[in-house]
Formats: structure tokens, sequence, C-alpha cells
């Protein structure tokens, strides 16, 4: 008997067993590793089932296994393009994209799992051929630069969410066809202070190294501008007069959240005093004047 399960948009599931779809116990494991665009995601999946023989197939004309960045079991047969496994279970990791995302003028960003119907009737995350999961486990992990607004599903009768942090779990029980909802957005800039001046977190940088090199300049007319540069409130160049010639700084990332500040020590003679700032293929303009400074968040991955 052949029975078939869709975990994800391109993946079907091939299920042997001579039991009674009644009689099996399914459980599945969906947890998404959001990145920090927001949209991609590295999906880590397990099923586990009391089948004799399981295989992963794509409807897609494509080597999937090369686009697996992980399978376990590590032993399985290849027949064209199906993984086949024995006995009934796997776990696989796979960098994707979220579809359909939309996000709104209030920078909340939207996304739901499509309920148009599978020729069969399904819809959402199911499995086909009459099995429900038993146990079912769907899981996001956001970037911390991010928040979740909003969560809920067609099936929030058989289950619950739970809230951690920046982790949201749904667990449910003999459920099939779900159509999970989730709202998300960037979390709001808290205003802080530096050395009794208001600052304000203009621009962001993204970066996975923990050294960076920078350099700064004035790209408009050189006027005097004075200006401090500090990272996470230590002084990292003091008194530096700004000109057409780049200085270049090199920083320590010591942290995974990090202020980059440019602090004016005088006006100069045209007011503010301003800085170009450039970090790899990024530039920067900063602004600062005697009532607030400018600055850069970097984000460490």
């Amino acid at each position: 008997m052949l029975f078939i399960n869709r975990l994800l948009c391109f993946l079907f599931i091939i299920c042997c067993s001579s039991q009674l779809a009644q009689s099996q116990k399914i459980s599945s494991e969906m947890i998404h590793y959001i990145k920090e665009d927001g949209i991609s995601y590295l999906g880590y999946i397990t099923y586990r089932s009391s089948f004799s023989s399981v295989a992963i197939s794509t409807a897609r004309k494509t080597n999937f296994e090369k686009e697996l960045e992980y399978i376990n079991p590590n032993e399985y047969e290849k027949e064209k393009n199906q993984l086949n496994f024995s006995p009934g279970e796997y776990a696989y990791m796979k960098n994707s994209r979220l579809e359909n995302v939309k996000i709104d003028s209030n920078g909340v960003y939207f996304w739901k799992k499509s309920s148009k119907p599978y020729p069969s009737g399904e819809i959402g995350i199911c499995h086909f051929d009459g099995y429900n999961y038993s146990d079912f486990a769907y899981v996001w992990v956001l970037p911390e630069k991010f928040e979740f607004v909003n969560f809920y599903s067609n099936q929030d009768d058989k289950g619950s969410w739970v809230l951690k942090s920046n982790v949201l779990s749904f667990y449910g029980k003999d459920i099939n066809n779900f159509v999970p909802r989730i709202k998300y957005k960037l979390k709001e800039e808290k205003p802080i202070t530096f050395l009794n001046r208001q600052v304000e977190v203009n621009h962001h940088y993204d970066t996975d190294k923990k050294k960076l090199t920078l350099k700064i300049w004035d790209e408009s007319k050189e006027d005097g501008d004075v200006i401090s540069v500090s990272l996470n409130d230590e002084w990292v160049i003091k008194n530096l007069k700004t000109s057409i010639h780049p200085v270049e700084i090199t920083l320590d990332l010591d942290r995974k959240e990090n202020y980059l500040l440019m602090y004016a020590e005088n006006l100069g003679k045209i007011p503010p005093n301003t800085a170009a700032i450039k970090i790899g293929k990024d530039k920067f303009r900063l602004s600062s004047d005697l009532n607030k400074c400018d600055a850069i968040k970097i984000l460490r991955q």
C-alpha cells in the first residue's frame, strides 16, 4: 500500500506499510530559522513513523539531494528524483525562502501558508491518504532584530501556540491540513542618550565578521569639523578633524548588537558636523550637532 505526505512546498513523502491508516503513529517537527532579511530561512524537518520505509521526492526536475544541507540517516537509496529510507523516519535541513510575504506601510511582515487545495483535496501542511499527524510541532525562530506581532492558524482548536522570546511554536495532536498565518516586524529602536545628547540610530549594517575596518572622511566642503567616534560607549578615535582624506579605523565587535556613534566636538563653520563612513561596500552619511549624535547600528550574525 502506498501513502504520500507533503511537508514542504516541493517535497513529497512516500510511505510504505501494510498496516491500516488508523493504527499509524506519525510525528513531525518543522523548525524555521528565519534569516536577517526576514524572508530567507534554514528549515529543519524531522519525520518519524512506524512505516517500514519512507521516501522523500520532488515533482520538480532538479537534483534536490544537492539542495539539502543535511540528511539523516546518511545511508539511503537513490531512485531518480527520490530518496528511500528504511525504517520510516528521517531528518533534513534545507535553505529556502518564504513565499508571498507582504510588508505593509507600518513595516509589518505578513506570511500565510497557501490554502489552495491539492488535487486530492488536502490543504496547507498536510498528510495525504487519510493520515493525520499524531504529534506535530511547527516552529519559527526570528533574528533578534525582529519580534512577533500576531499568529494564528485554522487548527488552533487542535493545538496551542507558545511564544518564548523570539521562538514561536505550535504544538498539535491528531492534526492535518495546517494553515498558519504569522505577522512580525522589526523591533522599534529605543531612544538612547550619550553624554547627555540624544542618539538617533538612522543607519543599519549587518555583518558576520567580528572585526571591521571603516573609513571616515568629509565628503562635503572642509569647514573645520572636529568629531569623536565611539563604539558601544567607548571611544575608538577622539578629536578627529575631518578632511577629504579618509582615516582608517579597525573595530572589534565583541557583541552581536553594536552602536557606532559620531560625537560632534564643535560645529565647524557650517553646522551641523557631517562625515562619510564607509564599511565594506556600504557608505553612510552621518550628521551630528551639540544636542544629538547620529549612529549606526551594527548587527553581528
